[in-house]
């Protein structure tokens, strides 16, 4: 094969492996992903279940059902807590939306003030502007937002639905994978594609590790800064929402953006310019820390360029929508251990 055919198959290698992962990441993953879910479970039940069945004699099958039950029983204890608090806390919001209603028009009414005397404007002419645009605004909600938010209401009442028809098939699969673990591993290991899919596999468990342990250390940072930042405004839930903008921050299309940049907005127009600069400030700390460390914590420990990490993860969001966060990474990586294995079948 002549040198010039050999750069041929492999430029044709590389946009089939491109496409062929994308399209199993895109289309075939939901489908599996259950099946990955539960193989995660039984990995971090199996050590339970082994010590049930060596020191007290208790066959993996029923040993692994119960041990699964205990499991099942502490996470939904824990949901119930979880969304009993976040009920009462949605009660009393509600109790007190008069309340609220007060304060927001009371900021609205200083805020529009301190526009009249920032852009030397007549007083009340902010005002007026904001009343004469909130109405439209409103309309518009009752017109276009109300139905839509209608529908994706069901839509989210049968996903829920999907989900937790989704973790039956998850238990299912976890009490089977932890009855017959040894013998699917033995077959695993006798196939004659073991060595290049353990290679591959290998390297995604690595990213997996890599991408929540970034995520964890940037999130702490993160947290840190905020509830800094908070202190120093004497904020009376400083650590509370600290640690709330730092997961919020996780999220690329959200951001702590959202609640700082208004939050100091708000401040500024109100003349507390103190507040104002130290919650911009906070907001772009915590930009130049996910914009430096993120890169180069995951790109590091994936062997990927940060810039590449950065385009990997524009490209996912577009492909594969908020989880493109993650799988484009992934995807990436896996484009890479594939093409990396079977390169030298085309390049000496």
């Amino acid at each position: 094969m002549t040198e010039q055919k050999r750069k041929l198959f492999y430029a044709m290698f590389i946009i089939g492996t491109v496409v062929i992962v994308c399209l199993f990441f895109r289309y075939l993953l939901p489908f599996i992903f259950p099946f990955i879910f539960a193989y995660w479970i039984t990995r971090l039940l199996l050590p339970a279940v082994t010590f049930l069945e060596r020191r007290l004699k208790i066959p993996r099958m029923a040993g692994g059902t119960a041990v699964i039950t205990l499991f099942s029983i502490v996470l939904g204890a824990a949901a119930f807590f979880l969304f009993r608090i976040l009920i009462s806390q949605l009660e009393a919001f509600l109790k007190n939306i008069p309340i609220y209603e007060q304060l927001i028009t009371t900021c609205i009414h200083s805020v529009c003030k301190g526009c009249d005397q920032i852009f030397s404007l007549d007083s009340g002419a902010t005002r007026q502007f904001v009343s004469t645009n909130l109405s439209h605004v409103f309309d518009s909600v009752k017109t276009t937002m109300v139905p839509d938010l209608t529908e994706q209401a069901m839509g989210a009442l049968n996903k829920t639905i999907c989900f937790f028809g989704s973790l039956f098939f998850v238990g299912i699969a976890t009490i089977m994978m932890i009855k017959d673990l040894d013998s699917v591993k033995e077959l695993y290991e006798k196939s004659r594609f073991y060595k290049d899919i353990h290679s591959i596999l290998g390297s995604l468990n690595g990213v997996l590790c890599a991408y929540f342990r970034m995520q964890g250390i940037v999130t702490g940072i993160i947290a840190v800064v905020c509830t800094a930042g908070l202190l120093l405004i004497k904020n009376d839930y400083a650590l509370l929402l600290g640690i709330f903008i730092a997961i919020f921050d996780a999220f690329p299309i959200l951001g702590s953006g959202l609640i700082l940049i208004p939050w100091g907005l708000i401040r500024l127009l109100q003349g507390d310019f103190y507040q104002a600069a130290i919650l911009i400030t906070v907001y772009l700390l915590c930009q130049l820390i996910r914009q430096t460390l993120e890169p180069r914590l995951l790109g590091s420990r994936i062997g990927v360029l940060p810039v590449f990490t950065i385009i990997s993860i524009y490209i996912g969001i577009k492909l594969y929508g908020i989880p493109g966060v993650f799988l484009g990474p992934l995807t990436l990586v896996t484009i890479q251990t594939v093409v990396k294995n079977y390169r030298h079948y085309f390049i000496d």
